[in-house]
């Protein structure tokens, strides 16, 4: 009987472990995900401005012609 309860307890506390690993390893995921994608829409966002400014100044050295 008194094995029975601490097999049962332990049997808790690894269910409780292993949610909490899964829990984290989801969190950091998801974390990590979201971290990528900022990071992608910034290089976006510069390749997108580099390429209008390149586009501005070869007008502007136009003009000047």
């Amino acid at each position: 009987m008194m094995q029975d309860l601490t097999n049962s307890a332990n049997s808790d506390v690894q269910t409780e472990q292993t949610e909490q690993t899964e829990q984290t390893e989801q969190t950091e995921q998801t974390e990590q995900t979201e971290q990528t994608e900022q990071t992608e829409q910034k290089i976006e966002a510069h390749t997108s401005l580099k390429k209008h400014m390149q586009n501005y100044l070869k007008y502007f050295a136009l003009s000047l012609n």
